[in-house]
């Protein structure tokens, strides 16, 4: 969606309008974007402003679309998230507030849920182990859990566990159970 290459982006575009309008009868709470700082040939595009220019026009075509807005969330990536925010709020879209990647890339996870979390429609859930994210919630330091539980006490949205592996997902399940 950021890609210099005007192609580029209105062919995502399109790939991520299909797939809407396929799902859409899955009644689903949330589609979740990645507005990615890779251009198509993987290289990090370091020109932010022209970055945030592209991901506001591509937007606004998948808005054009019929992609409503209110459907859509972005999710924090490797960038600070008051980067997209504006944008976000705009055209009426939420966040995805990942929490593993916060931590991953070294962001203030108490901070950015205290700031984003009324945004939020959907939280992603995973821990940090051995410099890999998307790993167990057990991962996550007995502090932080804490703090992260006290925080979605209110929260309304969804909560996805994040994880890529069944050991994984087991031990966030056992992790989950214990808090609630």
């Amino acid at each position: 969606f950021g890609d210099p290459d005007q192609a580029v982006r209105r062919q995502a575009c399109s790939t991520a309008a299909r797939f809407y309008r396929r799902t859409l009868p899955i009644n689903p709470t949330v589609y979740i974007l990645h507005l990615d700082r890779r251009g198509e040939d993987g290289v990090v595009i370091r020109d932010t402003e022209s970055l945030l220019s592209r991901f506001e026009e591509s937007l606004a075509w998948l808005t054009e679309e019929g992609l409503d807005p209110s459907l859509l969330a972005v999710e924090n990536l490797d960038y600070p998230l008051e980067w997209i925010v504006p944008i976000a709020d705009a055209i009426g879209m939420k966040l995805c507030l990942d929490l593993g990647h916060l931590a991953f890339y070294g962001f203030d996870r108490k901070r950015y849920l205290d700031e984003f979390l009324e945004k939020t429609g959907m939280i992603h859930l995973h821990g940090v182990l051995d410099g890999a994210d998307h790993r167990g919630a057990d991962a996550i330091p007995e502090k932080e859990w804490e703090m992260i539980f006290r925080r979605l006490d209110s929260y309304k949205g969804g909560l996805s566990l994040e994880v890529f592996s069944l050991g994984d997902l087991r031990s966030s399940m056992a992790r989950l159970e214990g808090m609630l």
